[in-house]
């Protein structure tokens, strides 16, 4: 029931990104999305009442709703390949987080897993802060 309620809440996330990307803009979705999910996470990792799965399932969707976001910015810059791009987009995506899968799994063991999922929720923090710093060294 817990997964069901996640990936729901993650599927519905993907589009409902997707349309208010199309209002208020692709970046501020996209980074918006990233910056308040760990928020979310980090609740929902430090409680055990229903309000874990309720805030796991947010912190997921914001984190799903970037997606389609991230798909379609790649298939503005490439419109002659979007079958290709969106490919890419997708793949490189997977592949890396699929890179990191056994890595984390082995520092959970090590650390147990609270520690690890803690750490592992802070990582969109990072690219939100490192989108920030590039874009006030552009300005």
């Amino acid at each position: 029931m817990t997964l069901f309620a996640a990936t729901l809440s993650a599927t519905l996330a993907g589009v409902a990104g997707g349309k208010l990307a199309d209002v208020i803009g692709d970046e501020r979705v996209l980074f918006g999305a990233l910056a308040i999910s760990p928020v979310f996470l980090i609740v929902g990792l430090h409680d055990s009442s229903l309000l874990c799965l309720i805030s796991l399932m947010v912190g997921f969707a914001f984190l799903q709703a970037s997606t389609p976001v991230t798909t379609a910015m790649a298939q503005r810059r490439c419109p002659d390949s979007r079958s290709m791009v969106s490919s890419l987009s997708n793949g490189v995506s997977w592949g890396i987080a699929n890179l990191f899968v056994t890595p984390v799994g082995i520092i959970a063991d090590i650390v147990g897993l609270q520690a690890t999922l803690n750490v592992v929720a802070f990582l969109p923090w990072i690219v939100t802060i490192l989108y920030t710093g590039r874009r006030l060294f552009k300005k």
